[in-house]
């Protein structure tokens, strides 16, 4: 299993990225997962059984759909933990910009702005600004077969995970 982060500021069109990237990765034969790092936590409804559950103390509380399962634990997992519960091919981790990790950097329509560690390509948005020597290869959003490449390229296994966010 390997993990590669899709980063960048809000509104850049990381979430875009990652719906047109998983179908493509899919295609060429490899299981997926997605994890989203937010910077706010988000807990069952108020009121709701699963609510009850976490809100008496059971860790994880487990809310077991007919279609899907969603898992909530009272503490933040580091992402190696998380990673080695999962069987799939590929993680694609949507933010944690600052880890020391490959990542493709979202740009959108705007400009470069910082870019941190381990950026394998920068991304952008039909209609963005020019940019003079950027510091990684400049991929149009549309060139998705040529991202999912990096991702499959540059991926690393989880044993090389760093956690720093």
């Amino acid at each position: 299993m390997r993990i590669f982060l899709i980063s960048g500021y809000s509104s850049t069109g990381k979430t875009t990225l990652i719906e047109r990237l998983v179908p493509v990765l899919i295609e060429r034969g490899h299981k997926v997962a997605t994890i989203k790092s937010a910077n706010e936590d988000v807990s069952p409804k108020s009121g709701t059984d699963t609510w009850k559950h976490a809100n008496a103390g059971a860790d994880p509380a487990i809310l077991l759909g007919p279609n899907s399962t969603i898992i909530q634990h009272s503490r933040r997992l580091q992402l190696e933990t998380l990673a080695r519960q999962l069987d799939v091919d590929f993680i694609l981790v949507e933010g944690m910009k600052q880890t020391d990790l490959p990542k493709l950097w979202c740009i959108g329509n705007a400009s470069l702005g910082d870019i941190p560690k381990n950026v394998r390509a920068i991304v952008q948005w039909e209609g963005g600004v020019v940019l003079r020597n950027p510091p990684a290869p400049i991929l149009m959003s549309d060139e998705i077969d040529q991202i999912a490449s990096i991702v499959e390229k540059d991926a690393v296994t989880v044993s090389k995970l760093v956690e720093s966010d």
